[in-house]
């Protein structure tokens, strides 16, 4: 049976890392979500843009977790169904401000499943004219037990509550 978690055999003891995925449509923030909540991280990118995917480790509320980043762009959902299949959370970004972006950010949390603990950021939330939760939440097809959290991950606001209220979700707290 295959476990959603790398392990580690140290002294007898085998430890589990759990496996966060980053996704979103193009250009919503997801890379920089990524290299702002992870001390380290790498990218495997063209020009700026995610071509494979962004990697980081995390300590959040005593555990230790990988983060996957993932292109927006649908010529790689190969690579989001790869690792969408082997995580344990899931942060959607979004823009904020682009309605436009909303039905990809549902597919690709379809894509996802259902079961799978999510928080959406909605991320740029310091731009003007962003959308409402309940915009976001109609669009993406989402209820109220799926927490949306205001971002601006240049900042790093609102991305430790994120990632706090996804650890909570992951160990069943929340």
């Amino acid at each position: 049976n295959w476990i959603p978690y790398t392990f580690k055999e140290l002294v007898g003891l085998t430890v589990y890392f759990p496996r966060i995925l980053v996704t979103g449509p193009f250009n919503a923030g997801k890379s920089t979500v990524v290299r702002m909540l992870c001390k380290e991280s790498v990218s495997v990118d063209r020009m700026g843009t995610t071509i494979a995917f962004d990697y980081g480790n995390i300590e959040i509320m005593g555990l230790e977790a990988e983060v996957f980043g993932t292109p927006g762009q649908e010529r790689f959902d190969f690579v989001f169904q790869i690792f969408a299949r082997e995580v344990n959370g899931l942060l959607l970004v979004i823009d904020r401000t682009r309605a436009e972006d909303l039905p990809r950010a549902r597919q690709m949390k379809e894509l996802a499943g259902k079961d799978i603990p999510t928080v959406v950021l909605a991320n740029k939330a310091d731009l003007p004219n962003p959308l409402a939760d309940a915009e976001i939440r109609t669009q993406l097809g989402i209820g109220p037990e799926v927490p949306i959290v205001s971002t601006v991950a240049t900042q790093g606001q609102g991305l430790t509550e994120a990632l706090q209220k996804l650890a909570s979700m992951i160990l069943g707290e929340g």
